[in-house]
């Protein structure tokens, strides 16, 4: 494979995962700052900006036969594992705080 061509694919693969990390930080912090928030009002929650970023990146990474960190595999436990464990915490740190609103 083209030299050029692996390094573009994985220039495009990293500010893919750049995208899908800061969702996924936005995802750990969005609980507190709801618990925090008294108005009411709603929060807007959309999954698809980190799952279609991880998908195109493992696509990226899959034509242009990425190897090492960022192969097709690694993408996707690693990238996948982040995003569901991210709205895990989320719902566990929602719950919380429901209940304890709840109790007041």
């Amino acid at each position: 494979m083209n030299i050029f061509f692996q390094n573009f694919g994985l220039v495009i693969i990293i500010a893919l995962m750049i995208i899908i990390a800061i969702k996924v930080i936005w995802n750990f912090g969005l609980p507190y700052a709801m618990g925090a928030d008294k108005s009411g009002r709603g929060w807007s929650i959309f999954p698809l900006i980190e799952f279609i970023p991880l998908l195109m990146a493992i696509l990226v990474a899959w034509v242009t036969c990425q190897n090492g960190n960022f192969t097709t595999k690694n993408l996707l436990i690693y990238g996948g594992g982040a995003i569901v464990v991210s709205y895990l915490h989320f719902c566990v740190i929602a719950v919380i705080f429901g209940i304890i609103r709840y109790e007041k």
